[in-house]
């Protein structure tokens, strides 16, 4: 079965994701220069609105079916491993990186 996939709101979801990792890499060079803060700025100011908003896109879109009871509960059972798994990794490398690095 083919998906009708559209082209602007991958570029955006592109766009987004790539503002987050220029973010994150700017917020280490924070408070060098007057441009690098310029720039930090404009990207905070709309990176996460961007994601959020082409979230919100898909969202609508799902619970406007019939089927909203399935795809809330769907959901409800998906999203919890990924944040339980990422959490377990973060923890153990912390844990792990602590006891290496003490101050």
């Amino acid at each position: 079965m083919a998906f009708n996939r559209r082209e602007d709101i991958d570029i955006a979801k592109g766009i987004g994701e790539l503002l987050v990792i220029i973010g994150h890499t700017f917020s280490s060079v924070m408070g060098s220069t007057a441009l690098m803060n310029s720039i930090y700025t404009i990207i905070y100011s709309f990176h996460m609105p961007l994601l959020f908003f082409v979230s919100g896109y898909f969202s609508k879109k799902l619970l406007s079916c019939e089927c909203k009871p399935k795809a809330i509960k769907d959901k409800a059972h998906r999203l919890p491993i990924p944040y339980f798994v990422w959490g377990g990794d973060i923890s153990t490398v912390e844990s792990v990186v602590g006891t290496f690095c003490t101050v």
